[in-house]
């Protein structure tokens, strides 16, 4: 016996569906592999700081947590003149991998950090355009 034509439509949309999906996380998982990767090329040890560098500006983003810090130094940097260094205060631990691959991507210079306790305090200095 034949089966009825609404079955097979929908046997071949699950499978679709279920293609679909498994690309979509398989690029989202190469996107945040790639992301990742490059944010731990850029803290290497020679960017780990033994004492505070003198900024331009300080951005407090303590309290607030990802995506927020990221979003607020966008906001600040492009307040800043070119070549000023900005100082970011954060007790969210996402933002040393987050703030290096960040200036990687916009062409800020990422200066390095300090962990004081708690709080991580990271340096940058905005790009000369």
């Amino acid at each position: 016996m034949e089966e009825p034509f609404w079955r097979l439509i929908s046997r071949r949309k699950t499978v679709i569906v279920s293609v679909a999906n498994w690309l979509k996380s398989t690029i989202f998982i190469d996107r945040t592999t790639a992301a990742a990767s490059l944010a731990k090329t850029n803290v290497s040890k020679d960017k780990i700081l033994t004492k505070p560098l003198p900024a331009n500006d300080t951005l407090d983003t303590i309290g607030l947590y990802c995506p927020v810090p990221i979003v607020k130094t966008a906001e600040r940097i492009k307040q800043l003149e070119a070549d000023s260094v900005l100082e970011v205060l954060s007790d969210d631990g996402g933002i040393e991998a987050d703030l290096p691959a960040w200036c990687a991507s916009y062409g800020h210079e990422y200066l390095g950090l300090l962990r004081d306790g708690a709080i991580w305090r990271l340096y940058l200095r905005k790009k000369v355009v």
